[in-house]
């Protein structure tokens, strides 16, 4: 491969846009499943034979919030830039 030449020289916008935001929600994603799964544990050795249906709200609000931060890389570039 040449110098300058990038592998998404032939993609349309949304893919590219489509790229970068799933890879922002993955990014995010990585960050906030292992506090759910930590926090998950603790309410298990805290609570042993409590209900565990706070893990899968928690889990439901790790995958909004990836979701909702990378948002904004779903807007393509050109919008920002032209206006």
């Amino acid at each position: 491969m040449r110098p300058g030449i990038s592998l998404f020289n032939g993609w349309p916008e949304t893919l590219h846009v489509g790229h970068s935001f799933l890879k922002l929600v993955a990014m995010y994603a990585a960050a906030f499943l292992p506090v759910v799964t930590g926090l998950d544990r603790q309410a298990a050795v805290l609570h042993p034979f409590g209900p565990r249906s706070a893990g899968r709200k928690l889990l439901g609000v790790a995958w909004g919030l990836s979701l909702l931060l990378a948002s904004p890389q779903a807007l393509p570039l050109t919008s920002w830039i032209t206006g």
